[in-house]
């Protein structure tokens, strides 16, 4: 009897550490699934900001060689064509304000007379003495 005992509980030992061992596995897959999914969300991640990382440079080299170019062909450097833009611009804001009088000098320049009448009275008195 005792040795019937025994057996059952060296199989019962078995059988839960079997069921361990299953439930292991079962977690180590589903670790290494999502460490999988992971590494290949990351990977794609990544190579989504190299080929980025790529274009931009290739259209920053695009713009370099673009504005080198158009300053060479007008055979002015960077620098003096940002100062021929700002005497550029300081001419055309001296013309647009010479254009644009202040409203006190428009109303000198025009003229034109006010009639204020308080009453319908003074008003057909004035025209009485026209």
């Amino acid at each position: 009897m005792l040795v019937v005992c025994e057996k059952q509980k060296t199989e019962e030992k078995k059988k839960h550490n079997e069921k361990v061992m299953q439930m292991q596995e079962e977690i180590k897959n589903k670790i290494y699934q999502k460490t999988k999914i992971e590494l290949a969300v990351h990977s794609i991640a990544a190579c989504i900001q190299i080929c980025a990382h790529a274009m931009i440079t290739v259209l920053e080299v695009k713009i370099i060689t673009y504005e080198h170019n158009h300053l060479a062909a007008a055979g002015l450097s960077k620098n003096k064509m940002k100062k021929k833009m700002k005497i550029f611009q300081s001419h055309l804001q001296t013309s647009l304000n010479k254009k644009m009088l202040s409203p006190s000098e428009k109303m000198s320049e025009k003229k034109f007379e006010i009639v204020i009448s308080f009453n319908k009275e003074k008003k057909n008195e004035k025209k009485k003495n026209d």
